[in-house]
């Protein structure tokens, strides 16, 4: 056993210090705080996005409850993944949160490189087994210095709904006034597809940022709906964006939560 165990902390100490590539998707998250925990996914047992391993390239990030990216790393398809969770200093930055505090749910997001995809709490669920016993800690909550390896991890994008039975199909692309807008807590987009397509929706603060990429999809013909539940964003203006082959549309949505 404590071969095992000596192994097993070699291998992550050589991946966090020659990690496998660099990621592009998720940026500003914390990192370099005073205290940090380690999670790690072992390559055989992958993130599974419709149920095939989610795409090399891909990465997965962890924010706190209240929306702080804490922390994220590259899934390669070669190597056990080690995500290191960044942990925050009130002793240093008393009036800030800059990462986990101790109890604080780790809540994932996946970016799937395939499907150019971003999935969240907003847009969908990440249901997460952890592995128990020996030195692992399998409640989902931070803590400092912790170890967490990762058993199981599914993802469950949320899905434009055909609006059925379909009585014709319609005869111009267009998305439909958002309702109810202004809206608390979840907003219906209804979006009406003349031909196929490559369907784009996505939402964009006042800034330009993206906050949420809500469907990335290839649609036959026919009317959709889909609901967005914002998660952790504050009140405001957001704009929404449709992209249906080379028509492009866009609405303002009041978030008054």
């Amino acid at each position: 056993m404590k071969g095992l165990w000596y192994r097993w902390v070699l291998s992550v100490s050589l991946l966090i210090a020659f990690p496998a590539k660099s990621q592009q998707f998720f940026t500003g998250c914390a990192k370099e705080t005073d205290n940090n925990a380690t999670l790690t996914i072992p390559l055989e047992t992958p993130p599974l996005l419709d149920g095939i391993p989610i795409a090399p390239g891909s990465e997965l990030a962890a924010y706190t409850p209240e929306g702080i990216c804490a922390g994220v790393a590259v899934w390669d398809g070669e190597q056990p993944m080690v995500l290191t969770l960044w942990g925050d200093d009130p002793l240093i930055t008393p009036d800030t949160k800059e990462g986990f505090a101790p109890g604080d749910t780790i809540l994932f997001h996946v970016w799937d490189r395939a499907r150019d995809q971003h999935i969240g709490p907003d847009n969908g669920r990440i249901e997460v087994q952890y592995a128990s016993g020996n030195v692992f800690l399998d409640s989902g909550r931070y803590q400092p210095n912790a170890l967490y390896k990762v058993a199981r991890m599914v993802v469950f994008p949320d899905r434009a709904t055909p609006v059925a039975p379909f009585t014709e199909l319609p005869a111009v692309t267009q998305l439909h006034p958002a309702f109810p807008n202004p809206f608390r807590t979840r907003v219906t987009l209804q979006v009406d597809l003349a031909e196929v397509a490559d369907v784009r929706l996505v939402v964009y603060n006042l800034m330009g940022q993206e906050v949420a990429r809500l469907l990335t999809a290839f649609l036959q013909p026919g009317t959709y709906r889909y609901t967005w539940h914002p998660d952790k964003l504050p009140a405001g203006l957001y704009v929404v964006r449709l992209k249906a082959g080379n028509r492009h549309f866009q609405q303002v949505l009041v978030y008054v939560p």
